[in-house]
């Protein structure tokens, strides 16, 4: 789920602008270099963010590693905000 709505968000207004800002003050010569290395970058970051918003979303509710009984409830109030 926060695939699905984190991602785009990120591209569109964070990943996109940032890397061309960058592009353009960067030499020619370390472009592709430099521009491989803010996406590596920024892709590890956009993981640890979604699997912390998906840590967020479970926090409130009775689950843990050994038990997941509390899991269909979780869903089920999800569906029904």
């Amino acid at each position: 789920m926060s695939n699905i709505l984190f991602t785009p968000l990120v591209q569109a207004f964070l990943t996109v602008p940032a890397e061309m800002a960058f592009a353009k003050c960067v030499p020619h010569s370390v472009e592709g270099i430099m521009m491989g290395l803010t996406g590596s970058i920024v892709k590890i970051n956009s993981d640890i963010i979604m699997r912390l918003v998906g840590l967020a979303f479970l926090s409130g509710h009775d689950i843990t590693r050994e038990n997941y009984t509390g899991l269909s409830s979780a869903i089920e109030s999800s569906t029904y905000m």
